[in-house]
């Protein structure tokens, strides 16, 4: 039920038929019907590790701010140009479609293992909402997932925050009953 709902919500904020109508990243071309399976693929992943569909939303929220859902940002590696040198990805630092910072075997991991890097952005967003929220109020919530830090990422989160409330409120989640 709640996989059904998360997929819901991906397509309502990322349309698969629009977004590979875009032009794609050299080896990184999906059609439709990848894209949907993709994306069923990564609502399957966010209903593993929670059950709260405010974090159900915020995960999605992110993936959608940080990602756009990319498939290279998804299954790695993120393309940086043709030389490799563009900021994409914070310059390559940034892995999957969370944008979690990590590097070498650990980032070769979490792209190979989407499930666990949800575990982890979720466990950042639970971090973030837990320091910065009492301190700067709910807009606030993922400012350490931004930035690191509760003193940075105010836009950031901001508009990740945003985008989830009106997930929520557009696609509000399906009743335990039904």
């Amino acid at each position: 039920m709640m996989v059904a709902w998360v997929f819901a919500l991906l397509v309502a904020v990322a349309p698969p038929a629009r977004l590979a109508a875009l032009p794609a990243f050299p080896g990184w071309a999906e059609t439709v019907e990848q894209r949907t399976a993709r994306y069923q693929s990564i609502a399957e992943d966010i209903a593993s590790v929670t059950t709260d569909p405010r974090e159900m939303a915020a995960l999605v929220a992110i993936g959608d701010h940080e990602a756009k859902f990319s498939k290279d940002a998804d299954l790695g590696p993120c393309y940086r140009g043709p030389r490799n040198d563009s900021s994409r990805c914070d310059f390559g630092r940034a892995v999957t479609i969370f944008q979690l910072q990590a590097a070498g075997d650990d980032a070769k991991f979490l792209f190979a293992n989407r499930r666990e890097a949800a575990k982890r952005a979720l466990a950042l967003v639970r971090r973030s909402a837990k320091a910065c929220v009492p301190r700067y109020g709910a807009d606030a919530a993922l400012r350490i997932f931004a930035s690191g830090s509760c003193e940075r990422g105010a836009k950031e989160s901001s508009d990740m925050v945003k985008l989830a409330r009106r997930i929520l409120a557009a696609h509000p989640p399906p009743k335990k009953h039904e």
